[in-house]
């Protein structure tokens, strides 16, 4: 009896899920996405930039100019997670390269936390002198009967990317919106 009681609590231990890994990385200072994004949001209502906003839902696109408030309002979902807060930062793993295919340094911030809305961040710098060209974040979010994946992308002073699909009960729909602001795109 008792061995059927250990062998029973052995295989649930084989079946539960992994718990996510977690990475002693208190003393790494991690690049900060958020205040570096708040900054060029920042800068942007300095300027007297004509902005405008391209959209793609599914097969249908749309253009139009857009306000600063409409810009604010759609870039808040950049600086909405920040994943150096010690809480959160242990389920981060950072990595830098060199990336001769993009001509830049890529630091890339990865989770194999579900559960964690940000799943990966890369950030690309000149390597001339380590500025910002771009930075991408994948967020990946279930509500309800949906999963939500977005992925963000800006590029410094010029212009920023918002592309989230939509799965829902087998159906996906994908938008795209960018914004511009520098119109060198």
């Amino acid at each position: 009896m008792l061995a059927a009681c250990a062998l029973l609590v052995s295989a649930c231990k084989q079946h539960a899920a992994p718990p996510p890994n977690t990475y002693n990385n208190d003393t790494v200072a991690f690049f900060p996405v958020q205040d570096y994004l708040r900054a060029q949001i920042k800068s942007i209502d300095s300027v007297p930039y004509f902005m405008y906003r391209l959209t793609v839902t599914d097969d249908k696109k749309d253009s139009a100019t857009i306000t600063r408030e409409q810009f604010n309002e759609a870039t808040q979902v950049f600086t909405r997670f920040n994943i150096a807060e010690p809480a959160i930062k242990k389920y981060y793993s950072e990595s830098v390269f060199g990336d001769q295919s993009t001509n830049s340094y890529t630091i890339s911030y990865t989770t194999n936390n579900k559960d964690l809305p940000v799943q990966r961040i890369d950030v690309l710098l000149k390597p001339e002198d380590q500025k910002v060209k771009r930075i991408f974040i994948t967020t990946m979010e279930n509500r309800n009967d949906s999963s939500i994946v977005t992925r963000l992308g800006w590029k410094q002073n010029e212009s920023c990317t918002i592309n989230t699909s939509i799965s829902h009960k087998g159906k996906n729909s994908n938008t795209q919106t960018t914004l511009v602001w520098n119109g060198q795109n």
